[in-house]
């Protein structure tokens, strides 16, 4: 498994690209061919502090290059901070691809 840190995301990503992979996405939730598990969060107030974690996840299909994946995104937030994490897994083998920060 790979770990991708924010930076290097920063440094691959861009914008053209982005928005091709979430139109893929869409359109295949659109279709019906992809599966999504909506966003789920507990939130609590400790030491002052303003808490939330959330997690949400999707089964895409293989779209061109892209092979098929089960994802997660799973995020904190502090103080209306945040910190996310997607963790990538291969719908061939259920094996982890790769987590991204």
């Amino acid at each position: 498994m790979r770990w991708i840190t924010e930076a290097e995301v920063a440094a691959e990503l861009n914008p053209a690209g982005a928005v091709a992979a979430l139109q893929a996405a869409f359109a295949q939730h659109g279709r019906g061919q992809a599966q999504v598990l909506g966003r789920h969060r507990a939130t609590a107030t400790q030491d002052g502090a303003s808490l939330a974690i959330s997690a949400m996840g999707a089964i895409l299909e293989a779209d061109g290059d892209l092979p098929a994946v089960l994802g997660t995104k799973v995020y904190s937030a502090r103080n209306g901070r945040y910190h996310f994490l997607v963790s990538l897994f291969s719908a061939a083998t259920g094996e982890a691809l790769a987590t991204l920060e």
